[in-house]
Order: C-alpha cells, then sequence, then structure tokens
C-alpha cells in the first residue's frame, strides 16, 4: 500500500535533513537568530526539550501531509492507513501536551507558595495569542478568497463565524461563508483548545503540589478523564505533570545522559508507533511517558536535540505549527489544479511536500522574528500588575523569562 510502511521514514528523513540545513544556515548567517540561540545557549533551560519541539513540528506536517494525499484519493479528511503516518501526528501531539504539564508543573512545583497567576496569564497571552491571531486572519482571508469576496451568509452570521475561529477555538467548527472546507485550511487549532483548558485549571491544579496531594490529584484526573473525556488526550497531561514530579524527586542521572538510555528511547517509541490506534489512551500515555522522561532530565539523543539547527527549529516550532497546514492546503490544491494530485506518483508528492516545508519553515521564521519575538519581550499591562498596598508574591523576572521561552501550545 502506498504511504504506509517502513519506506515512509526516507522521504521523512529527505524533509527533516532539508528542514535542518535551512535552520543550519539561518543560525549561521542571520545576525538575529544567531544572536538567540547564543542566549538560549547560555540560559538555564531544559535544551533537550528546545531542540525537541522542532522535530515534533515537522512531524505533525509530515503527518498531515499523508492525510492530505488520501483526502485527494477518498475526499476525506481522516487517519491514514499507516502506523508510522499515524503516530506522527498523534504521537507529536501527546508529546507536545506533555511538555507543557512537565514545563509548567515543575515550575509550579518549585515556586507554588509564591507563584504569580498575573504573571503566568500575561505570559501565557502574550506566547499565544499574537500568531494564533496572524494565523486565523490568514485563514480567514484566504476563505474570503475562495469565495470571491461575495458574502453569502447573512453579515451577523458571518461575524460569528469570524469569532467562532478567533476564539482558541471554543467555538471551533462554523464554516466561514459558507466555505464547506473551511476546517481542512487549517486543522491544528483543536489542540490549542485542550492547552487553553490546562492554563485555565493551573491555579486550581497549584492546591495539589505538596506530598500526597499531588497522588490525590491523579487520581481524581485520571478518574474524570475515564468518566468524562471522548478523546483521552489529557492523560498526556497528567503524565508530563508525573515526569515533572519524578524529576523533582529523584533528580536527573548519569544513566539518563548515557547512549543506553538514547536507545531505549527509539524502542519505546518503536513500541508505541505499534500502539498508533489507542495512543491517546492510558496504555499510551504510559508507554510515551518513559522515552519523554529520559528526554526532559536532560538526554539530547546523541546530540541531535542541541545542535543549534535544532534549537533554532524549536524556537520557531510554534509559527511552524500553526502554518504548516495552511500552507498544506494551499499548495496541495495548486498542484491538484496543475497535475491532480492523485495522478502523481508518491515521489513527486513528497517533492511537493518538501518545497511546502521549505515555505513553511521560511514563513515560521519571519513570523517569530516579527511577530512572536516581539510579543515576548512585552512587559506587563499596569492592568495586570497588583494595585498599591497590596502584597502580592511575585516569581523572579529572569524565571518568569525562562519559563514563558520554553513552552509551545501545540
Amino acid at each position: 500500500m502506498p504511504f504506509a510502511g517502513f519506506h515512509l521514514l526516507v522521504p521523512i528523513a529527505v524533509i527533516a535533513g532539508i528542514a535542518m540545513l535551512l535552520a543550519h544556515a539561518a543560525a549561521k548567517f542571520v545576525p538575529f537568530y544567531r544572536s538567540e540561540i547564543d542566549k538560549e545557549v547560555a540560559a538555564t533551560r531544559y535544551h533537550a526539550i528546545d531542540g525537541l519541539r522542532g522535530f515534533l513540528a515537522l512531524a505533525v506536517m509530515c503527518h498531515h501531509a499523508v492525510i492530505t494525499h488520501f483526502l485527494y484519493s477518498t475526499g476525506q479528511w481522516q487517519l491514514p492507513p499507516s502506523h508510522i503516518a499515524i503516530f506522527l501526528g498523534r504521537g507529536g501531539v501527546a508529546l507536545f501536551f506533555m511538555i507543557t504539564a512537565f514545563l509548567f508543573w515543575s515550575r509550579a512545583l518549585r515556586e507554588a507558595s509564591h507563584f504569580d497567576v498575573r504573571a503566568f496569564y500575561w505570559g501565557r497571552i502574550r506566547r499565544m495569542v499574537p500568531m494564533y491571531a496572524t494565523s486565523t486572519t490568514a485563514l480567514i482571508v484566504t476563505v474570503l478568497c475562495l469565495t470571491h469576496f461575495q458574502i453569502r451568509v447573512p453579515m451577523f452570521e458571518l461575524l460569528k463565524e469570524i469569532v467562532s475561529w478567533m476564539s482558541f477555538p471554543t467555538l471551533f467548527g462554523l464554516n466561514i461563508n459558507a466555505y464547506p472546507s473551511t476546517g481542512l485550511v487549517n486543522t491544528v487549532y483543536w489542540s490549542l483548545a485542550y492547552e487553553w483548558m490546562f492554563y485555565l485549571a493551573f491555579p486550581l491544579l497549584l492546591l495539589f503540589t505538596r506530598g500526597p496531594a499531588q497522588l490525590l490529584l491523579t487520581l481524581v484526573g485520571s478518574l474524570l478523564i475515564v468518566l468524562f473525556s471522548s478523546y483521552q488526550v489529557e492523560w498526556y497531561f497528567i503524565t508530563g505533570m508525573a515526569v515533572a514530579a519524578l524529576s523533582e524527586r529523584f533528580g536527573p542521572s548519569p544513566l539518563l545522559l548515557s547512549p543506553i538510555a538514547s536507545l531505549v528511547v527509539l524502542a519505546f517509541l518503536g513500541l508505541a508507533v505499534t500502539f498508533d490506534w489507542m495512543l491517546y489512551d492510558w496504555l499510551g500515555a504510559l508507554i510515551m511517558l518513559v522515552p519523554f522522561y529520559v528526554i526532559a532530565n536532560g538526554n539530547t539523543m546523541f546530540g541531535v536535540l542541541t545542535c543549534r539547527c535544532a534549537r533554532l527549529l524549536g524556537m520557531i516550532s510554534y509559527s511552524l505549527y500553526l502554518i504548516h497546514n495552511f500552507v498544506l492546503y494551499l499548495g496541495f490544491r495548486l498542484v491538484d489544479h496543475v497535475l491532480g494530485v492523485v495522478k502523481i506518483n508518491e515521489s513527486a508528492f513528497w517533492a511537493a511536500t518538501a518545497v511546502c516545508a521549505i515555505i513553511t519553515i521560511a514563513l515560521s521564521m519571519l513570523t517569530f522574528r516579527y511577530i512572536e519575538s516581539p510579543a515576548l519581550r512585552a512587559k506587563l499591562p499596569a492592568f495586570f500588575a497588583p494595585r498599591a498596598g497590596v502584597a502580592l508574591p511575585r516569581v523572579s523576572r529572569a524565571d518568569s523569562r525562562r519559563s514563558d521561552r520554553q513552552d509551545l501550545a501545540a
């Protein structure tokens, strides 16, 4: 069967290699990125996680590329009949959720008694909102272009549809201007809703940072997932928090940094591939806990995760995540118009995907430089600051900046 089996790893590896070459060039020759990476290298960070994020975003892109092929073949956007292709997407998103939970729960375990909730939410806003607004604006303009700017629904309905896409999809799913494929222009936003649910619950979670309370939180959270979750992705927030608690309790070990530990990571990822249909499940979460624990505690996978090109891909990974499906959708609409997606062979399809990857990475470098980076440097507004006479414990500015730059909404 085409687009299935281990031979999928060849074009995916080629695309990853192209991405690393582009990132290497930018890291070496673009002063802004050279400076940013130097600062990152010198900072106290979870360095292996920095590089991991870029590869996860590329994995999700390749996952969506395979789905795109089957969309043109079958007319349906659905999981492809490939263990590897499914894992690239589901495993990538799962690890993004684990990263978010790990980073913030690690911070909570260190700073729960003086955690500044105002600064936390301002950090989430400046980290996620500007690029999300840019991405959804591009989606809305694209749909209006595809409908030739002819208003096909009542103006109030059109406004409601636009608001539904601009609201971190709390009202997600409405087609814009009667364009039936609105959701296919960019399919990644669903995961951001789960990120924000975690953020909104975080002040409550801070009550469970000490001793047996963590175990109680795990048990109650697990029960709620079993009883009420239809998608089961919340298991990855729990396992990410568990990795943070275990890391805080036992600390890094030389064994976790060894080549043997790197091979264990690869073995467990291979095991997870065989569980792709149930990866969003408690068993899949337990399998993924092991490789993530090793990487979160400093294993660089033979140095790959901390090389400068991997760091750059991780730096732009939020933009890459939000842009890639948009580029794939428009790119393959063009391919289908000129050649027909179902008519080209597998090699040509992956060549087109590689071109889309190059465009996505170039756009992501621009959006990080001119949208994300300025927003990350924005100061806490006066209305977020505590009023005079109100004593509100705060984290240090250095800790706040370090945490803001660590996480990704995936």
